[in-house]
């Protein structure tokens, strides 16, 4: 019981931060549904025990799917603090079938359960899915490399604090150039992710 409410209270958790950001006005918010994970549920993800493929299944097609087949268009899956995105096809498919949710679904809970302390188990956050241009270079099995940037903001004062390029040279040219065709998609596209950036801060503060 202490282990789930520790779940359920991390202050990570989408469900915890996302409301008090949801509603700032001059962003575009994707359509978002948090599905919290029932108590019995949380530790079937282990897929340990007899029965546990079938209490995720079950989650999945009672829970998931009647939000999956409501969205317009493929979903973005995490759960509450991590998504797997840096193997983008775990969780940003390419279709909606009940079984490739459901794999999706496992691969998140999997690698939080491996590598992220558990973090994000007790829900699943299912997200419209923003579409990019055709002919976009991608990175990370199918990440687009979209213009994105990280604000920070003081909401004790209301006030925008300072803007990072997410993309920046310095921080993440060498970990993408790791894998040589990504390195490439990344050089190719950096100018004009820089440029549009530049071009965006402007209007933030």
């Amino acid at each position: 019981e202490n282990y789930l409410n520790h779940l359920r209270n991390n202050p990570n958790n989408l469900s915890f931060w996302f409301p008090k950001i949801k509603d700032v006005t001059g962003f575009g918010i994707p359509e978002t549904t948090v599905i919290p994970v029932p108590d019995e549920v949380i530790p079937a993800f282990c897929l340990e025990q007899d029965g546990d493929e079938e209490k995720v299944a079950r989650f999945v097609h009672e829970s998931v799917m009647p939000i999956v087949d409501a969205m317009y268009g493929l979903p973005f899956i995490k759960n509450g603090c991590c998504s797997k995105k840096f193997d983008f096809k775990a969780c940003c498919p390419d279709d909606a079938k009940e079984e490739t949710i459901l794999k999706c679904i496992k691969d998140i809970q999997y690698d939080a359960l491996c590598w992220k302390n558990s973090a994000g188990l007790s829900e699943i956050v299912i997200r419209e899915r923003i579409l990019s241009p055709e002919g976009t270079p991608a990175i990370y099995n199918g990440m687009p490399l979209n213009p994105e940037f990280r604000l920070f903001y003081d909401f004790d004062q209301n006030i925008p604090l300072y803007v990072v390029n997410y993309w920046d040279r310095d921080y993440c040219q060498e970990a993408i150039s790791r894998n040589a065709k990504d390195g490439e998609a990344y050089e190719k596209r950096y100018p004009s992710l820089l440029q549009e950036y530049c071009r965006a801060v402007p209007y933030v503060f």
